[in-house]
């Protein structure tokens, strides 16, 4: 497992954390939102700006990075 800073496609703006975690297969550990770190709920909503750091399996980096790019699937809001 790793701790690793994600970049987001601006799509997931206004989406759930429990949304991208669901598509993803990430567990996201903290947000850093204005320079401050929050613990997010499931209901925690993204906002533009956030910086998104998650935990994931080492060997599935490739793989996440690529889903956080291209955004959530229709439906998942």
């Amino acid at each position: 497992m790793q701790l690793a800073e994600v970049h987001t496609t601006p799509s997931w703006i206004g989406h759930k954390i429990s949304t991208l975690q669901e598509q993803t297969g990430v567990r996201v550990a903290f947000l850093t939102r204005l320079g401050e770190a929050i613990l997010p709920t499931s209901q925690t909503v993204l906002q533009e700006g956030d910086l998104v750091h998650v935990m994931m399996r080492t060997d599935e980096v490739a793989k996440v990075e690529e889903a956080f790019a291209e955004g959530p699937e229709e439906g998942g809001h």
